[in-house]
C-alpha cells in the first residue's frame, strides 16, 4: 500500500519542487511553502503511509504533528489541500493565511 496523491497537485500547492530524502523511488520527500514569515514543511512517506506537517513563524515552530495511516492527499483548489487518514480529515491552507484544520473522525 501507499498514499494516493498527484505529484502535480503538490507541486502546484507548494509552488516548489520537493526535496527527496534518499532515492527518489523511495517516495520520501519534503515540500516547503513560505508566505511572509510563515512556513509550512510537509514531509511525505508514501510507502510508510504517513505525513509530518509543521508550521513555523520566523523560524519558531508553532505547530508540528505526525499523522499515520494516510490513505490520500488531494488538492481541493489552489489554496487548499486535504489529507485523509483513518482517524482524521486534515485541511492545509496556504492563502490568504497559512493554517491547518484537523477534524477527528467519529468512531
Amino acid at each position: 500500500m501507499f498514499i494516493k496523491y498527484d505529484e502535480i497537485d503538490l507541486l502546484e500547492f507548494f509552488q516548489s519542487e520537493p526535496c527527496f530524502i534518499g532515492e527518489k523511488e523511495a517516495y520520501e520527500c519534503i515540500y516547503t511553502y513560505c508566505n511572509n514569515n510563515f512556513k509550512i514543511n510537509f514531509y511525505v512517506s508514501a510507502y510508510e503511509m504517513y505525513i509530518d506537517v509543521s508550521i513555523s513563524y520566523k523560524g519558531n515552530t508553532v505547530f508540528s504533528e505526525k499523522y499515520d495511516s494516510v490513505s490520500e492527499i488531494r488538492k481541493v483548489d489552489a489554496n487548499t489541500l486535504n489529507v485523509i487518514t483513518d482517524n482524521y480529515n486534515i485541511t492545509i491552507l496556504n492563502k490568504p493565511q497559512i493554517g491547518i484544520l484537523v477534524d477527528s473522525k467519529q468512531l
